[in-house]
């Protein structure tokens, strides 16, 4: 079955990247902290990535989705570890590193075949 962002952009209709819905789901959760630190710690690229690939229209490559996907996945353990003392705040955290893990899971099954990213 093929994700609503396939689907959608064979039909021609205009929607967002993988890559601007993963940035746009952090924004609304307050979780980005500037695209210099999404390109340096959830891509691994340098500073500048975040700014070029927007610039540029692309999305994730296979490297990129992959590393993105390993980092949300480590940030939602330490928000799950921490939701006992924190409360709602990392509640929300770890359901919008859920929601971004779920989307990128299934750019790389729909585009590349990729099944299952092991943490």
């Amino acid at each position: 079955m093929q994700s609503y962002y396939w689907k959608n952009k064979v039909k021609g209709k205009k929607v967002l990247s993988i890559l601007k819905q993963t940035i746009q789901i952090l924004h609304n959760a307050q979780l980005l902290e500037g695209y210099e630190h999404f390109s340096t710690h959830y891509a691994q690229r340098n500073a500048g990535w975040l700014s070029y690939q927007l610039h540029k229209d692309r999305d994730f490559t296979v490297e990129t989705a992959i590393n993105a996907l390993r980092y949300v996945r480590k940030v939602k353990s330490f928000y799950l570890q921490k939701t006992r003392l924190v409360g709602v705040f990392a509640e929300e955290c770890v359901e919008a590193h859920e929601q971004i893990d779920r989307l990128i899971q299934a750019h790389l099954e729909d585009r590349y075949g990729i099944a299952e990213i092991k943490q």
